[in-house]
């Protein structure tokens, strides 16, 4: 399934796959990583469904799901839930604070993200609050 990818300012790109998102979202992982830039939030869009994103840039990630145009339901990964930090990801030109319940590691992320993709479905292995 065709889906859009934008991240960091006007970055974006098209991709036509589970394994090309696995491949452009790993690389930028790895060279946020190897850079020590800032960790930051990449939405995948689906059109008609709606968007996944994940945080990029640190050892965990997030996910947070957004209906189609910003339409319910709004999720929430739940990956620690008895977690009282709270995580930070630059995230449309603004820093966003995210609960530390929210904090999955990377490859999980990557993992829904690649699933999402493939099937344009929330993946419902994932724990949710929304």
């Amino acid at each position: 399934m065709e889906a859009n990818v934008a991240w960091t300012g006007d970055q974006s790109t098209q991709v036509q796959s589970a394994d090309e998102m696995r491949q452009l979202l790993g690389r930028l992982q790895s060279e946020a990583r190897a850079a020590g830039e800032r960790p930051f939030m990449a939405e995948v869009t689906l059109d008609a469904i709606g968007s996944l994103a994940l945080g990029i840039g640190l050892d965990v990630s997030i996910l947070v799901y957004t209906g189609w145009e910003g339409a319910p339901p709004y999720l929430i990964s739940r990956g620690r839930p008895g977690a009282t930090n709270n995580i930070v990801f630059y995230y449309m030109g603004e820093w966003s604070e995210y609960p530390g319940t929210a904090e999955v590691a990377f490859d999980v992320a990557l993992d829904a993200i690649c699933e999402f993709v493939d099937t344009g479905a929330v993946p419902t292995w994932i724990d949710w609050d929304g």
